[in-house]
């Protein structure tokens, strides 16, 4: 298993980044955010279940929550100033209007 984790560690850090940066828009943050990730994988990898999907999601989605409660806690204290706020609010809308476009020039 060892030998396994570490080439995810490896083949998975960029694409970690990019998601945990999309949410927190901060460098240095990302990067703490990535050595949790993969310290918390490390201290539970006895828990990955292949069944339930490969080791990319499974540490994809630990990049994406640790995340998620990373932007909580630093917006609760202020970390982050009104105008990036309302740019990530824009970036969302549009994320979310090419998405559904995308999807209607798949499906339509």
């Amino acid at each position: 298993m060892y030998g396994l984790l570490r080439a995810a560690v490896s083949s998975l850090l960029p694409p970690g980044l990019s998601v945990s940066f999309r949410i927190i828009r901060d460098k240095a943050e990302t990067e703490d955010i990535l050595q949790e990730v993969f310290l918390s994988i490390y201290q539970q990898q006895e828990r990955y279940d292949p069944s339930r999907g490969s080791i990319r999601t499974w540490i994809l989605q630990f990049a994406y929550f640790k995340s998620l409660l990373r932007r909580r806690y630093l917006r609760l204290r202020h970390f982050y100033n009104d105008e990036e706020l309302l740019e990530a609010r824009e970036l969302r809308g549009n994320e979310s209007a090419d998405r559904a476009q995308w999807i209607g020039a798949c499906f339509g």
